[in-house]
């Protein structure tokens, strides 16, 4: 199960990603991670950024998950470019940058990159 992986990247501790897996929200982060990087490049992620993304990831350590979420996702399509503009995205959060500018700004060099 791709969620189990993606725990993996959140926790080392076996019996806490059991625990985790078992709980909605996480399932639906990850489901709202892989949605994310499906969006990339599509100007339709801006709405998703606004209308999903925010509400459920709406504090730091959330918003961190999420970030962790996102570099597995990457990880496995073996986007190098995402992986790059997701850690650079994940230092500046954690240096109070404003998360759904952080995130937006993610879709905005994606896509001109694509281009």
């Amino acid at each position: 199960m791709d969620l189990a992986k993606a725990m993996a990247s959140i926790t080392n501790d076996y019996t806490r990603a059991m625990e985790l897996l078992d709980e909605d929200w996480f399932k639906r982060a990850y489901e709202l991670a892989t949605t994310f990087f499906q969006l990339l490049g599509n100007y339709g992620i801006y709405v998703f950024i606004h209308s999903e993304w925010m509400k459920h990831f709406d504090d730091k350590d959330k918003q961190g998950i999420g970030i962790e979420f996102l570099l597995y996702v990457a990880y496995i399509n073996q986007d190098d470019l995402s992986i790059s503009l997701l850690l650079d995205v994940k230092n500046k959060l954690q240096a109070n940058m404003n998360a759904q500018l952080l995130f937006e700004q993610l879709a905005y060099q994606q896509r001109h990159l694509l281009l």
